[in-house]
């Protein structure tokens, strides 16, 4: 759905480009630097020339780019931060200090990257959706001439449409199993993938301990560019972090840690994966503000990650039962969030889950519900989403309690009574249900 101020022209022409987010590509070989290329050298290059912290990752990237993004700003920086997907509206995937590109500029930018791709489709082909939306989102950070941009990749590394940039700190956040159509069916296979972002002489933020699955590739890829390494051997052990919870019963946790050689306590929203993400953002800002000869300020960055709320992330409606809204999708993810639901004052715990029809539901959503009374499976607003009842299928077939909904409402009714008041409702397995998700619960908040 466009927003009604949004330029019917430009969301016309929009809704004409291939999507790999709502219809994945063929294979890697779909995926080509060259039409981006050539549209950044006809809009003049609005990539080159600015300070980048770029990351991907199987998990946490979205996060990161959270993190580094509200410390940056917190540090008295402007920024650009673009990351995916959305789950609203297009505009959530830029945001310029902290606030969604507005309508307007977003469709004249959309119009002018319109105008410089008309003469190349002959040679190159039609622009993706995501080539237009990256090269938006450089063109409204040269408009409003940001300090710098926090940029996230979309699919993989080293063919993903923002690879074209050349950034300060490369960022690696984890490597999974995860669309192994595309990247490869071993952890090896995706960290020479998502290690395609690592830059001669750049510093990159590694995420993994040496010992993990993947680790010597990107070390590998590393050294032969005589790139930096940081972060991977530094992160904060496990007995540093302290479950808390927030005033209105959300989990949270402290993390505590060091910068410049001074302890400090961060409250972040969220289960233990969340301290890990911000010792990798603290890392890349420090690397970032290093760059810029600016001076790293603990207070500002102990401030900046407690204040960080991120929609469909651990996100936490309050009630009776309360209920969290999470986009995990992954088998990692889904034991991240596994993790924090058993920390929540041992309440009954229901799950709601919907996923694409290209995962194997028992694997990816099997975690989930292993710390789960139920598990109602429900179908996605998605030509992507898999059946109830195949998803449910799957789950029985590991000897878990799931059963197909029609509907999500219907299945929220179901979970809620299950529950009872004390328990508490975990809806995860895809962004397209978490946006669901968050309509209906928003509406029923009264939240516009």
């Amino acid at each position: 759905m466009v927003n009604p101020e949004f330029s019917a022209e430009a969301a016309a022409w929009l809704s004409t480009l291939a999507n790999f987010e709502r219809r994945p590509p063929k294979g890697i070989a779909s995926l080509d630097l060259n039409r981006i290329k050539s549209l950044l050298i006809a809009l003049g290059h609005p990539e080159l020339g600015r300070r980048v912290i770029h990351i991907t990752g199987t998990k946490g990237k979205g996060t990161v780019a959270h993190y580094c993004d509200a410390i940056l700003r917190f540090h008295g920086l402007s920024v650009m931060r673009y990351t995916s997907p959305h789950l609203h509206q297009p505009n959530e995937r830029i945001v310029i200090n902290g606030e969604h590109i507005g309508d307007t500029a977003l469709a004249e930018h959309v119009m002018t990257v319109r105008a410089a791709a008309i003469p190349l489709i002959p040679a190159e082909g039609e622009p993706t959706w995501f080539e237009v939306m990256t090269a938006v989102a450089w063109l409204e950070a040269r408009t409003r001439s940001v300090d710098a941009d926090v940029l996230e990749v979309g699919l993989g590394g080293r063919l993903d449409t923002t690879n074209v940039t050349m950034p300060t700190v490369s960022v690696i956040t984890s490597i999974g199993l995860d669309h192994c159509a595309l990247l490869g069916s071993t952890h090896e296979a995706i960290a020479a993938e998502k290690g395609g972002i690592i830059k001669a002489g750049v510093p990159v933020v590694i995420g993994l301990r040496r010992r993990d699955p993947g680790a010597e590739t990107l070390h590998r890829i590393a050294e032969e560019l005589g790139s930096p390494i940081f972060g991977n051997e530094v992160l904060p052990p496990l007995h540093s972090i302290r479950r808390t919870p927030d005033l209105d019963g959300a989990p949270r946790v402290a993390l505590e840690t060091a910068i410049g050689g001074e302890p400090i306590t961060v409250h972040l929203r969220g289960g233990a994966i969340q301290a890990l993400n911000a010792r990798i953002a603290i890392n890349a800002v420090e690397l970032l503000l290093a760059n810029m000869r600016h001076d790293f300020d603990a207070e500002a960055t102990v401030a900046a990650l407690a204040d960080v709320a991120i929609p469909a992330r651990c996100e936490w409606f309050p009630g009776t039962p309360a209920v969290i809204v999470d986009g995990a999708h992954t088998h990692e993810s889904s034991l991240a969030l596994a993790e924090l639901s058993q920390h929540t004052e041992r309440r009954p715990i229901i799950a709601i889950v919907g996923i694409t029809d290209d995962r194997d539901g028992a694997n990816a959503l099997g975690p989930l519900a292993k710390s789960c009374r139920k598990t109602y499976c429900v179908p996605l607003p998605s030509a992507r989403g898999q059946s109830p009842a195949q998803l449910a299928t799957s789950l029985m077939s590991d000897g878990f309690d799931a059963e197909p909904r029609m509907d999500l409402a219907d299945a929220l009714h179901a979970a809620r009574d299950a529950a009872g008041p004390r328990g508490l409702i975990v809806i995860a397995g895809s962004f397209f249900l978490a946006a669901e998700a968050r309509q209906l619960l928003r509406a029923e908040l009264g939240a516009c």
